[in-house]
């Protein structure tokens, strides 16, 4: 494989580990799920199985419970076989959602340890799973008031979301 072959290749995996964390972030799970192969493993703990089955029931599960999530995905480490691919990738995520009528800040920090598959030069995901280093909940210190409510574009967890129109 040429260096720019594999560059191209490595990429290709990095953009498609970033999708994986917009359709989470923007609650796109046709998204999320075209991000894999039919019957790829996916291991997040809350859920595991084979998507896009499961996939669809971790969107179920979470629902309308995270108002807000922020996926930061880096530091990809990406090794290449041909038409497969290993990779792992650290992740610090933020999500805001209600207990009890009050609204909670969940921030982790881990990695994905991702396997990927190129069927018909296209990459996807083959197998997941979700490693946690930390994670740490505790009160919501988020406001809407100063410069949030001020901003004119605000993110939204649907495809409302501005980005849909200036990017998709």
């Amino acid at each position: 494989m040429s260096s720019e072959t594999e560059t191209a290749a490595k990429l290709e995996i990095m953009e498609l580990t970033h999708k994986v964390a917009r359709g989470v972030d923007r609650k796109d799970v046709d998204l999320f799920c075209d991000c894999f192969i039919e019957g790829a493993h996916f291991d997040a703990g809350l859920v595991s199985g084979q998507m896009p089955d499961v996939g669809r029931q971790m969107f179920e599960i979470i629902g309308d419970s995270m108002r807000r999530t922020q996926h930061a995905v880096s530091n990809h480490i990406i090794l290449l076989d041909g038409d497969t691919a290993k990779c792992e990738a650290q992740v610090i995520g933020t999500a805001f959602f209600d207990v009890e009528g009050e609204e909670m800040e969940l921030v982790f920090g881990g990695r994905y340890l991702d396997e990927f598959r190129r069927n018909d030069g296209v990459w996807k995901l083959s197998a997941r799973r979700i490693l946690v280093d930390y994670a740490r909940n505790q009160k919501s210190t988020h406001s809407d008031a100063g410069a949030y409510e001020g901003t004119t574009y605000k993110g939204t967890r649907d495809k409302n979301d501005p980005s849909y129109k200036f990017v998709f």
